[in-house]
């Protein structure tokens, strides 16, 4: 963390934490992290959720379980509303502990455990249908109400809740995840597009050649670029200039530092040309970025 830019936000729990938040007039707020694990239940409206690694549209019915550490923030604001809940980490763990035999459930926090694999990002997006929704909200609301009690027995009956909707989530997750096995080809080619993703996210701001990174992971250059379109959905150049202005949003953070000087610093030399990337793939200027979602933005 030594090295995170001025003016990001960070905020801090303990780590037997346990807050449900509910917020009808989600507004811009400025790149953060914080040293709690959340997970946000889109009520309503809609809006794009920004990390270093991805940018995606979240809409109503949506749940975010977003990791301690994560830098994000929520741009294209429209009307939306979330459901919070806050979860310190030493809790998170005792909590996951009397599930251990749940297949599913701690892929939902952490990378690596479980039959369903953590968020690489440090962010799991899953979608839900109406009933279920209304289930999660349910169960949010409950585990608010026994909180408010502020007694031992209440604190026990919210980790319950906690429980139930742990438990909805992978079970959501579960019957969204991919049943089929990969032939041997086709694994070989999700690894070489994997790596090519670890690479471009790692050397963003160097003046990368496809050819470099084709031959990293053992392809010809169209062919690897075929491979990582069928992965990703992107071109690896299309995936390098997202990641390049994703960190930009960060950086932009710091008030003091030129746009200029930041196009460099994210892999892009001319100015102009990273104006035109960011306004592509932000829907504003990157000055404009700035004075709209970081200089007057409400603590999350």
């Amino acid at each position: 963390m030594a090295n995170r830019p001025k003016n990001l936000g960070h905020y801090m729990a303990g780590p037997q934490y346990l807050e449900v938040d509910r917020n009808d007039r989600m507004q811009l707020v400025p790149p953060h992290d914080h040293t709690y694990w959340e997970v946000a239940l889109v009520l309503k409206g809609r809006a794009e959720h920004f990390t270093k690694r991805k940018r995606v549209l979240i809409s109503t019915g949506d749940v975010l379980v977003i990791r301690p550490g994560t830098w994000h923030t929520y741009l294209n604001v429209h009307g939306l509303g979330l459901h919070r809940l806050k979860i310190g980490r030493r809790l998170l763990r005792a909590v996951m502990a009397t599930i251990q035999d749940a297949p599913v459930a701690p892929g939902l926090f952490f990378r690596g455990e479980g039959s369903i694999k953590g968020p690489r990002d440090g962010t799991t997006i899953i979608r839900m249908d109406v009933s279920r929704r209304l289930h999660a909200e349910r169960l949010m609301n409950e585990m608010d109400t026994a909180l408010a009690e502020r007694t031992a027995s209440g604190s026990i009956t919210a980790r319950g809740y906690l429980l139930l909707l742990i438990g909805l989530l992978a079970r959501v997750l579960q019957e969204r995840a991919a049943p089929a096995d990969l032939s041997a080809p086709q694994a070989r080619r999700v690894e070489a597009a994997t790596d090519a993703v670890d690479l471009l996210e790692a050397r963003y701001a160097e003046r990368l050649r496809m050819r470099e990174v084709a031959r990293s992971v053992g392809m010809r250059p169209e062919y690897m670029r075929r491979v990582f379109l069928h992965t990703t959905g992107q071109t690896p150049l299309q995936y390098l200039a997202t990641v390049r202005v994703q960190r930009a949003c960060l950086q932009l953070a710091d008030l003091s530092r030129p746009i200029r000087e930041i196009a460099a610093a994210v892999g892009f030399p001319d100015a102009n040309l990273f104006a035109r990337r960011f306004k592509a793939l932000v829907g504003q200027s990157p000055s404009a970025f700035r004075r709209k979602h970081l200089q007057r933005a409400p603590k999350p």
